[in-house]
């Protein structure tokens, strides 16, 4: 098995999923299982934290209008759904999935592309 380690630095007010977990740090979101091609993705994560900054982050993440997969300043044109699979006072599980992502720079994909050299080659 690779392991793939990737650091990430943020810049505040660029990504609002970012700066909700910036802004609350006992807010946690771990990836329960996920799968990815190089055409789509699915994803559930399991995200634990207080009430306030979880329905902060909840309302950020079901908005339509932003991709919160990409990790640059670019929108892609990947259509995401999300859905609430349980929610409590303490935590959120989110299906998470996405089709066409080839153009998308998330981690899971750039992740996908460093397990299929080619494609990162035809991709970029």
């Amino acid at each position: 098995m690779r392991e793939l380690v990737i650091e990430l630095l943020y810049e505040p007010h660029v990504d609002p999923v970012m700066d909700t977990f910036s802004e609350n740090e006992r807010l946690i979101s771990k990836a329960v299982n996920f799968s990815v091609t190089s055409e789509s993705l699915w994803r559930i994560d399991r995200i634990t934290g207080p009430a306030d900054a979880l329905n902060q982050l909840e309302q950020v993440l079901f908005d339509p209008t932003d991709c919160n997969e990409c990790l640059t300043g670019d929108t892609c044109s990947t259509e995401w759904e999300y859905e609430m699979l349980t929610s409590t006072s303490t935590s959120r599980t989110v299906y998470t999935h996405g089709v066409a992502i080839e153009d998308c720079h998330s981690v899971p994909h750039l992740q996908y592309l460093t397990k299929h050299p080619r494609l990162a080659v035809s991709a970029a």
